[in-house]
């Protein structure tokens, strides 16, 4: 079921909103001010968030840019709806929003026809049969200055849920059957797997671990499904055959790579179907 959280200053349209996304079985939370909006989703997951673009309390500056902005950090990999009023043009919600907004829509048009439209065209569905876009190995010293952000940025284009990358999927990764929980993550469970390789990769006892599994797409006709990329200059040759070519990442910024990775699965020619 999908999750959306309303944020509006009139309560008798948010129970109105509320109602009608109830007819389409997705839950949903009312927030009427700005204050407990943001704490409300330091605490909570949604696929969605519907934004008043003119809250009484606020008027349209940029201060309300900047929320937009706070709210966008905080879902990343959901969607922002800016809901506009008969007093704040669609020109005006377009400046607003063009660099924050996934979409907007006047509040005098909300129906459920409208609320459905805008469900089904930003929801943030993998455009693969897998369960995950891409799934990460990598080795952890890398972790903050180069893979998160790599992570942040595919997560922002296919959503949290359908990139494997370990900090997003904490719950899942305690297992007793480590082994057998990366080998269907890696082998069947994600499109591409992207393999972020330094020296330290060869070191780490998880990254071996993660080898181990990875070796089944190198195995078999999903060969095509593996990116190795290098993000740590030394010697890679205990990892990789000899004929592997690698993405040399060590002088690109972690959105140009994450660029590169989405045009490869964008690529219908390099999986099987």
């Amino acid at each position: 079921m999908k999750r959306v959280l309303l944020i509006d200053d009139d309560e008798a349209l948010l129970n109105q909103l509320k109602d009608l996304l109830a007819g389409l079985d997705v839950e949903s939370d009312l927030i009427t001010n700005d204050s407990d909006a943001l704490g409300h989703l330091e605490e909570n997951v949604y696929d969605f968030v519907f934004l008043d673009l003119r809250m009484a309390e606020d008027d349209f500056t940029a201060s309300r840019f900047a929320f937009c902005a706070a709210i966008k950090r905080k879902i990343l990999g959901a969607r922002l709806i800016g809901m506009t009023g008969g007093d704040l043009t669609a020109t005006q919600a377009y400046e607003l929003g063009k660099c924050l907004l996934d979409d907007f829509v006047e509040k005098r048009d909300i129906n459920q026809a409208a609320l459905r439209r805008l469900l089904e065209a930003t929801v943030p569905m993998s455009p693969t049969r897998r369960r995950f876009c891409v799934a990460l190995s990598y080795p952890s010293e890398y972790r903050e200055m180069f893979v998160k952000p790599v992570a942040d940025c595919l997560a922002y284009e296919f959503g949290r849920r359908h990139v494997f990358y370990d900090q997003f999927h904490q719950a899942e990764l305690p297992n007793v059957d480590a082994d057998i929980l990366l080998q269907r993550i890696y082998a069947r469970e994600s499109e591409l797997v992207v393999v972020m390789l330094a020296p330290e990769y060869v070191n780490s006892p998880w990254c071996k671990r993660e080898w181990r599994a990875i070796r089944g797409v190198i195995d078999n006709p999903r060969s095509r499904a593996l990116m190795p990329i290098r993000i740590g200059k030394g010697k890679l040759h205990e990892i990789l055959p000899d004929a592997a070519i690698l993405l040399d990442a060590t002088n690109l910024t972690p959105a140009e790579v994450a660029e590169r990775i989405i045009k490869r699965i964008d690529n219908p020619f390099l999986f099987e179907r």
